[in-house]
């Protein structure tokens, strides 16, 4: 930059971005600082579009005439969205959105080639034609109504100049541009016309220490990088880094979590991030904050249905009125909720009376506020509306807003102003696409928290051209990024973009392009390091071709910070103390005990479960899901076949029925069993068409059965197994013409083997239960394993039932007993003992089978089994 101790006055300097027009005005302040100069005039520096806008305002204030009004970004794409909404072509158009993007980029390049709209040549593709028509179409609304877009008021400041009605400064520095557009080379060749005198300055050749290193992948490139500069700011606090990262937009989130957890590593930046001495130059959509995200949440609850995830987040977040007072009451609600379906009606769900009152209260008026707006209003009318909608939901919060929170709310007030703006576009708009365009707005507006100057400035790649460092650091110089894929937009021709040498549009464009801007950052410091990675996946990656001839550098002959990360300063410093404490306290006398038959099945399973969730009430926090969970699918078929035989009542009946008769209960039958889940949806109906051919199948085997009679269906029986209370529900009970009972219990899963119940620990122990709470006429006990894979009933029974799925005792290998009375005593012993461990507290880590018991099982954060096994158990987890 020594240019800056060569300005004159009346002179300016004009930049492609803001960042180096703040950079050149802190420089020349330092200059005049290192002059001992006390009192100075201020560098006048600016990026090129503004200074487009400031002459037309300086023109607009020298004068009384009426002038266009110029439209903003948002105005203008919103202006071509419309467009292409009302044309034919629009019904075809998956994402008129993002066509509308790609339509203003093909505007505004031909604009800045100066290459005129009705050429012919624009014709000469179909969807160049349909671009060719809507710009016809914005070209015409523009004049019709006096606007002017960002493209045509340089067109527009241009002619002024030729006019001379713009005052000139008298030297024209342009610093820091790759390359000038022949719109800006011709709004220059007329300044100079007029006598300005233009300066472009050239890069100043810095000494260079060049050198290229090759990283195992982005993660470790990233790393490295960020190890480099902490240990260049330990050694000079004072010292000047430039961590310059392609597509830092795409990256910014995952570069600021590497850093964060590097310098983190120093006690003294652990306690405020905005402490770190780094800042990231990419912002983030203004709808990726949560107080802003909040915001839209409670704009789009003008709509009747809402999904789960929105209600648990508007529960949770502390932006809405009243969540510090009533945070508890919401969580505990938002866990209950947890049962609904994944969209359901938010007015409906508001009546719960275990809704949180002071929740309630700001969103009944809220959804009152919503049905009572009008169907269509101006854009400003919208606005004042959205800013009503927030107050009602009290946000932004009840507590203090931090830093970063105070500046979100102000730009987001401030965007509320601007969106009012497109009232002079837009007609009578309904809700809910007013807030369409302000999402939008919003998201396209990137956001950057204000924080000081830090010594490490990471940056993308454009931004760092012509900027200062003592060091720098480029990554991401593979030949896949850089140089980048050609991108022509698909709305020019390609032969006129190749002709014309646009942007993006061939290889050899974007090699000249990129070799002129590495050019340029080979020069932003004394030490210069280009890394990339060797690959990427599973894909491997070469050097760009623009850094081959760059000497290597190995990683050892960097100097670099030490790091470890926190999970392994945690894991190296364990010190593991091992209580072996497998009891907990026995079962009081007073004690009310919950569980009923799961408590044998869960002490089977896992001592330490059955004591986790039947005494400690420890459970997962369910997930919402689409369609039926598999219980409430189970729940479905026990009721609808408990509907069936209710009418059916024996096997005799059932076989006389005839095939329609028999469609047409099984029909009614599913459809009386999904009635509590409301309307019949198009899933529901499918859901019911699978039920109705499993029932019928089951039917149908149930048919080849020996005569039996339904005697019992959904029974519950109350009994008491070693001072254990337990109720008993038994899906059905068949009698045989002896007297003798057949105890079922349905099976909608393919897992069922009678072998677990003849083990110290059953895995389905309600039959074995109710065999010894009921003895006497007890024949047999079976699963009805209903699924679309098997269709059969499969158990153990003291006769011949004439079912080759039902065994008789003594053809069971897995007991030693002799006789059904023997087997009943084992059950009653086995069952009893289990009864006993749970009453004495026995809660060891032990899973009958690891692999299965422990796959579904959610307490793993508790049991801590994935850490610690005890050596007496002869199992792996997988």
């Amino acid at each position: 930059m020594d240019f800056l101790t060569q300005i004159t006055p009346h002179s300016i300097v004009l930049t492609p971005n803001r960042r180096l027009s703040a950079h050149a005005i802190k420089k020349y302040n330092r200059l005049q600082h290192e002059k001992n100069i006390s009192c100075w005039s201020s560098l006048d520096a600016l990026p090129f579009s503004s200074w487009i806008q400031r002459c037309f305002q300086n023109y607009a204030n020298e004068n009384i005439e009426t002038l266009p009004f110029i439209l903003t970004p948002t105005q203008e794409i919103i202006l071509w969205e419309e467009i292409i909404r009302q044309s034919a072509q629009a019904e075809h158009l998956l994402q008129v959105s993002g066509t509308a993007e790609l339509i203003q980029s093909a505007w505004v390049i031909l604009k800045q080639w100066r290459f005129p709209i009705t050429h012919p040549e624009l014709n000469s593709t179909e969807d160049a034609a349909h671009f060719q028509e809507w710009a016809k179409q914005f070209q015409t609304r523009c004049q019709k109504y006096h606007w002017l877009d960002s493209s045509a008021l340089i067109e527009y400041v241009t002619d002024l100049i030729q006019k001379k009605k713009i005052k000139l400064p008298k030297n024209i520095y342009l610093f820091g541009f790759t390359e000038l557009t022949p719109q800006q080379e011709f709004l220059f060749a007329e300044c100079k016309t007029q006598g300005c005198t233009l300066i472009q300055p050239t890069s100043h050749k810095i000494s260079t220490h060049t050198k290229k290193i090759n990283l195992l992948d982005e993660e470790t490139e990233l790393l490295t990088m960020a190890k480099w500069a902490k240990s260049l700011h330990e050694n000079n606090s004072n010292v000047s880094i430039g961590c310059i990262v392609p597509n830092l937009e795409k990256k910014r989130d995952h570069i600021v979590r590497v850093f964060s957890r590097v310098f983190s590593d120093e006690k003294k930046f652990t306690l405020n991030p905005l402490s770190f001495p780094f800042n990231i130059s990419a912002g983030k959509p203004l709808t990726s904050y949560p107080i802003i995200h909040c915001a839209f949440q409670l704009l789009s609850l003008a709509d009747e249905f809402i999904s789960h995830e929105t209600i648990s987040e508007l529960l949770h977040t502390p932006f809405i009125g009243d969540a510090e007072k009533e945070k508890i009451q919401r969580y505990k609600w938002d866990i209950a909720l947890k049962q609904q379906p994944l969209t359901i009606i938010f007015k409906t769900i508001l009546n719960d009376d275990e809704a949180p009152a002071k929740f309630k209260k700001h969103f009944n008026e809220l959804i009152h506020f919503f049905e009572t707006l009008p169907h269509q209003l101006k854009i400003s009318e919208w606005t004042a509306i959205f800013n009503k909608a927030l107050t009602l939901a009290g946000w932004p919060g009840e507590r203090s807003l931090n830093s970063q929170e105070y500046q979100l709310v102000h730009r987001f007030l401030d965007l509320l102003n601007e969106f009012s703006q497109l009232e002079k576009i837009l007609p009578n708009v309904s809700y809910k696409t007013a807030l369409h365009y302000f999402n939008r707005m919003a998201s396209k507006t990137i956001f950057q928290i204000q924080s000081p100057d830090a010594p490490i400035q990471i940056l993308g790649l454009l931004e760092a051209t012509e900027l200062n460092f003592d060091a720098v650091w480029i990554t991401g110089m593979d030949d896949q990024t850089w140089p980048p894929t050609p991108k022509p937009n698909p709305f020019i021709p390609l032969h006129l973009q190749k002709k014309l040498n646009m942007p993006h549009a061939s290889s050899d464009r974007e090699l000249h392009y990129c070799r002129e801007l590495l050019n340029q950052l080979k020069n932003t410091a004394k030490q210069v390091f280009f890394s990339y990675a060797q690959q990427t996946a599973d894909t491997p990656l070469r050097p760009s071709a623009l850094i081959h001839d760059i000497p290597d550098i190995t990683l050892e002959k960097l100097s670099l910070a030490e790091f470890t990360s926190p999970e392994k300063n945690i894991y190296d410093t364990k010190q593991i103390e091992l209580l072996k404490d497998e009891n907990g306290p026995p079962i009081q006398s007073n004690e009310k005990i919950r569980g009923g038959t799961s408590i044998f099945k869960l002490q089977a399973a896992c001592p330490f479960k059955s004591f986790s969730e039947l005494r400690l009430h420890a459970k997962a926090i369910e997930s919402p899901q689409l369609g039926l969970k598999a219980t409430e699918r189970g729940t479905l078929l026990h009721e609808t076949l408990q509907l069936i035989w209710a009418k059916l009542k024996n096997h005799k009946t059932l076989c006389s029925y005839s095939e329609s008769e028999l469609i047409s209960l099984v029909q009614e039958s599913v459809s009386a069993a999904l009635a509590p889940f409301g309307k019949m949806s198009r899933y529901l109906l499918l859901e019911s068409q699978r039920l109705e051919k499993l029932v019928l199948r089951w039917l149908e085997y149930e048919k080849s059965r020996p005569p039996f009679e339904v005697i019992a269906r959904e029974k519950e029986t109350k009994a008491t197994v070693a001072n254990i209370p337990i109720t008993l529900r038994i899906d059905r009970i068949d009698a045989f013409p002896d007297g003798s009972q057949l105890i079922i219990d349905y099976k909608s899963g393919k897992q069922n083997n009678i072998k677990y119940w003849f083990t110290e620990r059953p895995e389905e122990p309600q039959l074995p239960l109710y065999s010894i709470v009921h003895p006497e006429k007890t024949a047999g006990i079976v699963f009805a394993q209903i699924s679309a894979e098997k269709m059969q009933l499969m158990g153990v029974s003291q006769n011949n039932l004439a079912l080759s799925s039902v065994k008789l005792l003594s053809d069971v290998k897995y007991t030693t007993a002799t006789s059904w009375s023997e087997q009943l005593t084992a059950w009653k012993k086995t069952l009893e003992n289990l009864a006993h461990a749970f009453c004495k507290g026995k809660a060891s880590v032990h899973p009958k089978q690891p692999n299965e018991t422990c796959r579904h099982c959610h307490l793993h954060s508790l049991c801590r089994i994935y850490e610690v096994v005890d050596e007496n158990y002869e199992y792996e987890i997988e």
